[in-house]
Protein backbone atom coordinates (compact mmCIF):
# COMPACT_ATOMS: atom_id res chain seq x y z
CA UNK A 1 0.00 0.00 0.00
CA UNK A 2 2.82 2.42 0.82
CA UNK A 3 4.97 1.57 -2.19
CA UNK A 4 3.86 4.65 -4.11
CA UNK A 5 4.48 7.00 -1.16
CA UNK A 6 7.44 9.36 -1.21
CA UNK A 7 10.11 8.63 1.37
CA UNK A 8 8.95 11.66 3.36
CA UNK A 9 5.33 10.43 3.33
CA UNK A 10 6.42 6.94 4.42
CA UNK A 11 8.38 8.46 7.29
CA UNK A 12 5.24 10.34 8.37
CA UNK A 13 3.27 7.08 8.48
CA UNK A 14 6.02 5.42 10.54
CA UNK A 15 6.11 8.47 12.85
CA UNK A 16 2.30 8.28 13.26
CA UNK A 17 2.69 4.68 14.47
CA UNK A 18 5.37 5.81 16.94
CA UNK A 19 3.06 8.52 18.25
CA UNK A 20 0.35 5.91 18.76
CA UNK A 21 2.74 3.67 20.70
CA UNK A 22 4.06 6.58 22.81
CA UNK A 23 0.52 7.60 23.78
CA UNK A 24 -0.39 3.94 24.31
CA UNK A 25 -3.49 4.30 22.17
CA UNK A 26 -5.07 1.14 20.74
CA UNK A 27 -5.22 2.50 17.15
CA UNK A 28 -3.49 4.86 14.70
CA UNK A 29 -5.83 7.74 13.89
CA UNK A 30 -5.92 11.12 12.21
CA UNK A 31 -4.54 12.76 15.35
CA UNK A 32 -1.41 10.60 15.17
CA UNK A 33 -0.99 11.46 11.49
CA UNK A 34 -1.24 15.18 12.27
CA UNK A 35 1.22 14.82 15.17
CA UNK A 36 3.68 13.09 12.84
CA UNK A 37 3.37 15.87 10.25
CA UNK A 38 3.91 18.53 12.92
CA UNK A 39 6.92 16.69 14.41
CA UNK A 40 8.92 17.02 11.17
CA UNK A 41 10.19 20.21 9.57
CA UNK A 42 8.16 20.66 6.39
CA UNK A 43 6.01 23.25 4.62
CA UNK A 44 2.88 22.08 6.40
CA UNK A 45 4.32 22.28 9.92
CA UNK A 46 5.73 25.74 9.15
CA UNK A 47 2.34 26.92 7.93
CA UNK A 48 0.49 25.41 10.89
CA UNK A 49 2.71 27.41 13.26
CA UNK A 50 1.07 30.51 11.75
CA UNK A 51 -2.21 29.06 13.03
CA UNK A 52 -0.60 28.65 16.46
CA UNK A 53 -0.57 24.89 16.03
CA UNK A 54 2.64 23.12 17.01
CA UNK A 55 3.58 19.54 17.81
CA UNK A 56 3.79 20.25 21.54
CA UNK A 57 0.43 22.06 21.69
CA UNK A 58 -1.37 19.38 19.68
CA UNK A 59 0.12 16.56 21.75
CA UNK A 60 -0.94 18.27 25.01
CA UNK A 61 -4.44 18.78 23.62
CA UNK A 62 -4.68 15.13 22.56
CA UNK A 63 -3.60 14.01 26.03
CA UNK A 64 -6.13 16.37 27.60
CA UNK A 65 -9.01 15.31 25.34
CA UNK A 66 -8.32 11.60 24.85
CA UNK A 67 -5.77 10.82 27.52
CA UNK A 68 -2.91 8.36 27.50
CA UNK A 69 -3.38 4.63 27.54
CA UNK A 70 -2.24 2.48 30.42
CA UNK A 71 -0.72 -0.38 28.48
CA UNK A 72 1.05 -0.87 25.19
CA UNK A 73 -0.83 -2.64 22.46
CA UNK A 74 0.59 -5.45 20.37
CA UNK A 75 -1.77 -4.69 17.50
CA UNK A 76 -1.42 -2.10 14.79
CA UNK A 77 -4.88 -0.93 13.81
CA UNK A 78 -5.75 2.01 11.58
CA UNK A 79 -9.06 3.75 12.24
CA UNK A 80 -11.55 3.60 9.36
CA UNK A 81 -11.11 7.38 9.00
CA UNK A 82 -7.33 7.09 8.66
CA UNK A 83 -7.79 4.35 6.07
CA UNK A 84 -10.05 6.70 4.07
CA UNK A 85 -7.48 9.50 4.42
CA UNK A 86 -4.75 7.21 3.05
CA UNK A 87 -6.97 5.91 0.23
CA UNK A 88 -8.03 9.44 -0.77
CA UNK A 89 -4.40 10.60 -0.70
CA UNK A 90 -3.56 7.78 -3.13
CA UNK A 91 -6.45 8.76 -5.42
CA UNK A 92 -5.44 12.45 -5.28
CA UNK A 93 -1.83 11.55 -6.07
CA UNK A 94 -2.91 9.76 -9.24
CA UNK A 95 -4.75 12.88 -10.35
CA UNK A 96 -2.11 15.41 -9.28
CA UNK A 97 1.33 13.85 -8.95
CA UNK A 98 1.85 10.88 -11.26
CA UNK A 99 0.69 8.52 -8.51
CA UNK A 100 3.32 9.45 -5.92
CA UNK A 101 1.79 10.25 -2.51
CA UNK A 102 3.34 13.22 -0.69
CA UNK A 103 2.72 14.60 2.78
CA UNK A 104 0.70 17.36 1.09
CA UNK A 105 -1.63 14.65 -0.24
CA UNK A 106 -1.93 13.19 3.26
CA UNK A 107 -2.64 16.56 4.86
CA UNK A 108 -5.16 17.79 2.29
CA UNK A 109 -6.90 14.40 2.45
CA UNK A 110 -7.13 14.76 6.25
CA UNK A 111 -8.68 18.22 5.80
CA UNK A 112 -11.06 17.00 3.07
CA UNK A 113 -12.49 14.37 5.39
CA UNK A 114 -13.63 17.21 7.65
CA UNK A 115 -14.13 14.96 10.65
CA UNK A 116 -12.22 12.91 13.15
CA UNK A 117 -10.17 13.57 16.25
CA UNK A 118 -7.52 15.71 14.51
CA UNK A 119 -10.15 18.01 12.98
CA UNK A 120 -12.16 18.27 16.22
CA UNK A 121 -9.04 19.13 18.20
CA UNK A 122 -7.94 21.75 15.65
CA UNK A 123 -11.41 23.31 15.78
CA UNK A 124 -11.21 23.26 19.58
CA UNK A 125 -7.89 25.12 19.28
CA UNK A 126 -9.62 27.76 17.12
CA UNK A 127 -7.90 26.74 13.89
CA UNK A 128 -9.93 27.85 10.87
CA UNK A 129 -10.18 24.55 9.00
CA UNK A 130 -11.84 26.11 5.92
CA UNK A 131 -9.11 28.75 5.56
CA UNK A 132 -6.44 26.10 6.04
CA UNK A 133 -8.04 23.82 3.45
CA UNK A 134 -8.44 26.65 0.93
CA UNK A 135 -4.83 27.69 1.38
CA UNK A 136 -3.40 24.19 1.05
CA UNK A 137 -5.64 22.96 -1.75
CA UNK A 138 -4.89 26.10 -3.81
CA UNK A 139 -1.14 25.87 -3.18
CA UNK A 140 -1.18 22.12 -3.86
CA UNK A 141 -3.12 22.41 -7.15
CA UNK A 142 -0.87 25.25 -8.30
CA UNK A 143 2.25 23.22 -7.48
CA UNK A 144 0.88 20.18 -9.36
CA UNK A 145 0.05 22.25 -12.45
CA UNK A 146 3.51 23.82 -12.36
CA UNK A 147 5.12 20.37 -12.20
CA UNK A 148 3.12 19.20 -15.24
CA UNK A 149 4.15 22.30 -17.21
CA UNK A 150 7.82 21.63 -16.46
CA UNK A 151 7.61 18.10 -17.91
Amino acid sequence: MFGNFTEEAREIIVRAKKEMYELKHPYVGSEHLLLAILKEKNEISKKLKEYNLTYEKLKQEIIQVIGKGTMETEWLLYTPLLRRILENAIIDSKENNDGEVTIEHLFTSLLEEGEGVAIRIMIGMNVDIDALYNEFSYKFITKSKQKKLEQ
